[in-house]
């Protein structure tokens, strides 16, 4: 049996950007055993058009897009009735989005197959409030677009290692990109904040956090400093509308770690092919 894949719309988005002319990871996307919520489909059609993709990964990925619609499930009302309320109360989650309904397709999927399943989503935040809930409910794992392309690489013959690395320095420039944007405004702007608040050491400090956290690639503390002026929005507003324009900095910032302490261990240790 194949074990029941679920995707979030930031994954399949990820996962085609970095695609080759070949449709290597397309092809083999296709092969798995694929469980769409209606929402993330809608929400893929949607954010494709909102991202800052290149225009050939635009017409890549709308062409793609339609297979994805013919793995749409449509779970029973009952299962909506009984859970989704309880579900956000779980796990204190309030927007009703494509994340929410993938967990809530999951453990549909998982009680009607009589199976654990594997959940991907880029959504870092997401997966960190969703993880007990399928821990207590027994759905399966939440992973993302690199836990992904790991098991790809394993469970397919055909999946080189050389093919593997390539798919993960691709995926770690698409998120660093962003995160070498953000940075780049805040070091821009520094001096001239810090000339009108000469005496706020809260904000030297914080501003200091970003640069050091993205040198380093310390989400920790960057994401640190990003909450700091977060809930200071009135006091640094214009740092503040530096974030809003990169609302997603912490998650690129983490997944941006992740693929390279992946590629570093790759270096140094063998992964097991079946």
């Amino acid at each position: 049996m194949i074990l029941p894949v679920v995707l979030d719309a930031c994954t399949i988005i990820n996962l085609l950007r970095i695609d080759e002319e070949d449709e290597f990871l397309f092809k083999k996307l296709k092969d798995l055993n694929l469980n769409i919520s209606d929402c993330v489909y809608k929400e893929a059609q949607t954010t494709v058009n909102h991202k800052p993709l290149l225009a050939e990964q635009i017409d890549y990925i709308t062409e793609r897009l339609p297979y994805f619609g013919t793995k749409i499930i449509n779970f029973d009302n009952s299962i909506k009735l009984e859970y989704f309320d309880e579900l956000k109360r779980f796990c204190s989650y309030t927007k009703e989005n494509g994340e929410l309904y993938s967990t809530l397709l999951s453990l549909h999927v998982c009680r009607k197959e009589g199976t654990r399943l594997f959940f991907y989503t880029d959504d870092i935040p997401a997966k960190k409030q969703f993880s007990p809930y399928f821990a207590y409910q027994q759905i399966g794992t939440i992973g993302d677009s690199v836990d992904l392309l790991l098991f790809l690489f394993w469970s397919v013959s055909d999946f080189s290692e050389k093919r593997l690395k390539t798919y993960l320095k691709n995926l770690r420039s698409e998120y660093a990109t962003p995160l070498k944007d953000f940075s780049t405004k805040i070091e821009t702007n520094k001096n001239s904040w810090l000339k009108s608040k000469p005496r706020d050491t809260k904000l030297r400090e914080n501003l200091q956090k970003i640069e050091t956290g993205y040198l380093n690639l310390d989400f920790i503390l960057l994401t640190e400093a990003i909450n700091f002026f977060k809930t200071n929005k009135t006091k640094y507003q214009e740092v503040n509308a530096i974030i809003k324009q990169h609302d997603s900095i912490a998650t690129e910032a983490e997944i941006t770690v992740k693929i390279k302490d992946v590629l570093d261990k790759m270096n140094n240790y063998k992964i097991y092919r079946r």
